[in-house]
């Protein structure tokens, strides 16, 4: 399957379909920008969710992301995208975690207070 490419100005990299959604700006990087167009093409060809937890962690990529708050809208779970409302489920997972640990430290103080 042949994927689509568009430009976006948001966002880091995402995958809906057999249409990827890049940061135009990633263009100004062209080995950040083929790293992640690799792994958004494992996508379209039908890796799941679970893909994004295997990757090796990327220090440039993450560098590259802290530079530019457009791309920080990525991270939330669930955004308005074309006209749609959009959710990631790595990105659900990983805030309802978030959101467990936080309630847990807050249960766990008043507990010792």
């Amino acid at each position: 399957m042949t994927p689509w490419i568009k430009w976006t100005k948001y966002g880091l990299a995402s995958t809906i379909g057999n249409t990827i959604y890049i940061n135009k700006k990633l263009l100004k990087f062209p080995g950040l920008y083929q790293k992640v167009l690799s792994h958004e093409m494992k996508h379209v060809q039908g890796a799941d969710f679970t893909l994004d937890f295997k990757e090796p962690f990327d220090l440039e990529l993450l560098v590259w992301v802290i530079k530019h708050p457009s791309s920080w809208v990525h991270y939330l779970p669930v955004w308005y995208f074309q006209g749609k409302i959009v959710w990631a489920r790595t990105m659900l997972m990983l805030w309802l975690l978030a959101f467990g640990i936080v309630m847990l430290c807050i249960g766990f103080a008043k507990w010792i207070s």
